[in-house]
């Protein structure tokens, strides 16, 4: 089981009622650029979703890369003409003669607008409402340069927990269904980063400005030049943010050109060599920021959540039961299909016990914290729907006080 205070500390505030509240929907415009190679089906997906789910004003680029697919530019060339979103104030669609790869292909982009800008990848799907929240901390603050948001596959932003590899969607949940709980329990403050992960990267349009657009010359088709330009970024006095209450999916590699001289591994391995080497106490700082991981106390509070209305098991009992009580679920029947945690007394404190995440987690909670909101907060957080007490727990007042607190 994981026992960290940070955890401990990030539980306490969404029992108080810190979430990840929605961002205002922004009046200014901004720019959502797409680079395109190929991979026509998640191409459509991640277009529909945005044309669907935008929720501000913003203009759209489209830069197909000269793709081979026969399908694309048909496609490109008919939303060009009968593209319909409520939001959509300008659509471009460009189709290059020749194949530049993705960071000259977004470069384009960005050379075409003028607004803040969001670079996305082709292989996303981004959910309802997602702009607001995704650029909220640039208009919010001025020294920001990026926004990044979580995701399954987006390394020190991957959800449920930092990887290179990615992760798939939580079993039998859509995209909407995780988003709405990083909504809910997720943070609405910025977290600091080392870089952006460029799959899904608010930009700063001042940023671009004074420091340019990405090295396409020293990182070719691809991979690292987001960093690199983050550390440019930050070098010039500003800073690389995660917004935790935003979840977009990631497919991983399909917006890249599969059919090059060079496989993924062998241009990141390639081009993270190139970015160290530029910029080596910067880059050691990624270390630093790994060891540390900040990150962690939300990412396990929506662990938690996450797990908690994920199918088949919607529904959760919280047992109460003595220090040293071993719990034995026949003992408390609520039907195998849903779940069990227990609270008990340990170390001065209640600690509550979610064995449903990987490793299992550990929260303690200090009695004198919890009112009958605080204990409500809890109950939804952990979508509990019915509450059991030991009987070897005998102390009325102990009684008396679980009745007040969770109202049983």
């Amino acid at each position: 089981m994981v026992h960290d205070n940070r955890i401990n500390e990030r539980l306490h505030a969404v029992m108080k009622g810190a979430s990840g509240m929605a961002a205002a929907v922004p009046n200014e415009t901004v720019d959502v650029i797409i680079p395109i190679y190929n991979s026509f089906d998640y191409v459509k997906r991640c277009i529909e979703a945005v044309l669907r789910n935008s929720e501000s004003p913003y203009h759209l680029y489209l830069i197909n890369d000269c793709s081979t697919d026969p399908r694309m530019k048909p496609y490109l060339d008919r939303l060009h003409r009968h593209a319909k979103s409520e939001h959509l104030t300008k659509l471009v669609v460009i189709h290059n003669e020749h194949n530049y790869g993705f960071v000259k292909n977004a470069n384009l982009g960005m050379g075409m607008s003028f607004n803040h800008a969001i670079l996305l990848n082709s292989d996303t799907v981004v959910p309802k409402n997602w702009i607001g929240r995704l650029i909220s901390p640039i208009l919010l603050d001025p020294g920001i340069a990026s926004v990044s948001p979580f995701s399954n596959n987006a390394w020190i932003c991957s959800f449920p927990s930092i990887s290179n590899e990615g992760h798939e969607l939580p079993e039998q949940m859509s995209v909407d269904e995780v988003d709405a709980i990083f909504r809910l329990y997720g943070s609405g403050e910025a977290i600091e980063l080392p870089t952006a992960i460029g799959f899904c990267m608010a930009m700063n349009r001042n940023v671009i400005d004074r420091i340019g657009v990405f090295d396409d010359e020293t990182y070719g088709k691809g991979y690292c030049e987001e960093g690199d330009w983050c550390f440019r970024a930050k070098t010039a006095g500003y800073k690389n943010v995660l917004i935790p209450n935003l979840y977009v999916y990631h497919k991983l590699g399909a917006s890249f050109d599969l059919h090059s001289e060079k496989s993924r591994d062998e241009r990141i391995e390639e081009n993270v060599v190139k970015w160290a080497n530029r910029y080596p106490e910067l880059f050691a700082g990624i270390q630093v920021f790994l060891d540390d991981d900040p990150i962690r106390p939300i990412r396990s509070v929506l662990r938690s959540a996450v797990e908690a209305r994920r199918p088949p098991r919607r529904k959760g009992l919280l047992v109460f039961v003595p220090e040293a009580e071993n719990t034995d679920r026949a003992a408390y029947p609520y039907g195998t299909e849903n779940r069990m945690y227990t609270m008990r007394m340990e170390r001065g404190g209640l600690q509550l016990t979610d064995p449903y995440v990987e490793g299992g987690l550990d929260y303690l909670l200090s009695p004198d914290d919890l009112g009958r909101a605080e204990c409500r907060a809890l109950m939804r957080l952990f979508n509990i729907h019915a509450i059991r007490v030991s009987k070897s727990i005998r102390d009325d007042a102990v009684l008396e006080a679980i009745r007040h607190l969770f109202a049983v």
